[in-house]
């Protein structure tokens, strides 16, 4: 078995795995999912023939490397707004990295307020925190939702049902 790739292709995590809302827009053009975009983006700027190489990280970063493992530096507007969901939707695996800088740490922190259920699976596996306290109520707020009775959904009513008006007959038995 080959510890090295065989492609050069950098792959997003999919979108069964880690669901990226899109915007009321992309939705309306019928846009793939975040995921898929933002993988053809890293792949374009790739170009048609990427290359590979192992990076070994030292303390004293001498080798310049993404530090959330993706560049974030995109010339266009959308293909910025793209990575940013992107990091701020993986934000919780994110956070298992060592050597981040404290701001990055601390933006991710805050991305992960989103996904508490996510942080408490790989909190055990985050090196360091920035935020004590943030990480702490995320946390919580994961067990008591995890916890809570599971509460009917009162179905909503129809367009038809908030706007039949009430007969003389259906008056005299809702008083």
């Amino acid at each position: 078995m080959a510890s090295y790739p065989a492609q050069a292709q950098w792959t997003a995590l999919p979108h069964s795995k880690m669901s990226i809302e899109n915007t009321v827009d992309e939705q309306n053009r019928g846009a793939a999912p975040v995921n898929h975009r933002f993988q053809s983006l890293v792949a374009d700027r790739a170009g048609s023939k990427p290359r590979a190489a192992w990076f070994e990280r030292d303390n004293d970063q001498t080798v310049t490397f993404p530090r959330l493992l993706v560049r974030e530096d995109w010339q266009h507007e959308s293909a910025q707004d793209l990575c940013q969901r992107y990091l701020a939707r993986k934000a919780p695996r994110l956070l298992m990295l060592q050597g981040l800088l404290p701001e990055d740490r601390q933006r991710l922190e805050i991305a992960a307020k989103k996904h508490p259920f996510e942080v408490e699976e790989y909190f055990r596996l985050y090196p360091e925190t920035y935020d004590q306290r943030l990480m702490a109520a995320i946390r919580v707020e994961a067990r008591l939702r995890r916890n809570a009775p599971q509460q009917p959904k009162v179905p909503e009513k129809t367009d038809a049902q908030k706007d039949k008006r009430l007969s003389k007959d259906m008056r005299i038995f809702e008083t």
